[in-house]
C-alpha cells in the first residue's frame, strides 16, 4: 500500500474528494515549442531575485460532506528560500441563491516540518484541523522500511514561484504544451504509475517567470483549480506571518498517526502471508 501526504496546493488526498472532470491525458511536447530546460532558464532568470510572493487567490475544489465544489477567495503567501507557505480565504456561494456554505474557511500553513490545514465550518464541533508533521512521517517511513506493501510518497512544498524548477528536481516529467500571448502551459507528470499521484496543469506568465493558473488530478479526475492574481513580490514578508496554533474548540487530526495505523496494518497482513506460506511449505509431502 502507498500512502500519500503529498499535498497540491489546497489539499491532502485524505481530505478531499474530487471534482467530476475527468483529467486530460497527457501531452507530448510539440517540436516548435521550447523546451521545458529552455523554459526554466527563461522562468528563474525572472523569479532569481524574488524573496516573497503575495497573491489574491481564487481556488475551486470538492469536500467531503459538501454537496457542491467549495470555491475559497482569499491570499497567498510564500517565502520561497525558507519553505514558508501561508494560504487563507473564505468560501463563496457557487451561484446567488444557493445556501450559506457549511464550510465557512480554509486556511493552510507550512513552516518547518510542520503543515496545517484548517477547515472552519459554521457548526464548530465539525471544524477540524488536519496536521502534518512531515519529521515525523519520514520517520514513520524508515520504522516501516521491511514493510513489502507499505510507501510513503516524499511531500513536496507548495513552492509557486519555482514551480518547473521544483518539478523537475523531484523527477517529474515535464512538457510544454503551448506558448500564446505571453503565457506558457506546462505539465508535469510524476514519476512512477500510481494513479494517486498529483499531476499538475500550469499556465506561467514569461513576463515575470510566476504562474496564474494551477490544475491539479489524481486517480484520473480534477481536484483542484487556481487562480493567482494582483501578484506582488517582496514585499517584506517575516517568518512571524507563518506562525499557527489551531483554534481551542476545533479537533486535531494527526496524519502521522494514520499513516502509522496503516502502517501496522501492512505489517500485520505481511506477516499473516509469511505464515500462510510456511504452513503450505510444511503441509507439502
Amino acid at each position: 500500500m502507498r500512502c500519500d501526504p503529498r499535498m497540491s496546493v489546497l489539499v491532502v488526498l485524505t481530505a478531499l474528494a474530487v471534482l467530476a472532470v475527468a483529467a486530460p491525458t497527457p501531452a507530448a511536447q510539440a517540436a516548435d515549442l521550447p523546451t521545458v530546460d529552455s523554459l526554466l532558464a527563461q522562468t528563474e532568470a525572472k523569479v532569481k531575485d524574488v524573496r516573497d510572493l503575495v497573491a489574491d487567490v481564487k481556488m475551486t475544489a470538492s469536500v467531503p460532506g459538501v454537496e457542491k465544489p467549495v470555491t475559497v477567495v482569499g491570499t497567498l503567501k510564500q517565502l520561497p528560500a525558507q519553505g514558508m507557505f501561508r494560504l487563507e480565504g473564505n468560501t463563496r456561494k457557487a451561484a446567488e441563491g444557493d445556501p450559506e456554505p457549511v464550510l465557512r474557511s480554509i486556511k493552510i500553513v507550512l513552516k518547518g516540518n510542520l503543515m496545517y490545514q484548517e477547515f472552519a465550518a459554521a457548526d464548530k464541533e465539525t471544524s477540524s484541523v488536519i496536521k502534518m508533521d512531515f519529521a515525523e512521517i519520514a520517520k514513520i517511513q524508515r520504522d516501516y522500511a521491511d514493510v513489502p506493501d507499505f510507501k510513503i510518497n516524499a511531500p513536496p512544498n507548495p513552492d509557486f514561484v519555482h514551480f518547473i524548477k521544483d518539478r523537475k528536481a523531484r523527477g517529474y516529467t515535464m512538457n510544454v504544451t503551448s506558448v500564446k500571448d505571453g503565457l506558457a502551459t506546462v505539465e508535469a507528470t510524476p514519476p512512477g504509475d500510481n494513479p494517486r499521484e498529483i499531476r499538475e496543469i500550469a499556465v506561467i506568465d514569461l513576463k515575470d517567470g510566476l504562474p496564474r493558473t494551477l490544475q491539479a488530478f489524481t486517480n484520473g479526475q480534477q481536484v483542484e483549480i487556481m487562480e493567482l492574481s494582483n501578484l506582488r513580490t517582496n514585499t517584506g514578508l517575516k517568518e512571524t506571518e507563518f506562525d499557527y496554533v489551531p483554534p481551542p474548540d476545533f479537533k486535531v487530526m494527526d496524519v502521522a498517526n494514520f499513516f502509522r495505523g496503516m502502517a501496522e496494518a501492512a505489517r500485520k497482513r505481511a506477516e499473516e502471508r509469511k505464515q500462510e506460506e510456511a504452513d503450505k511449505e510444511k503441509g507439502q509431502p
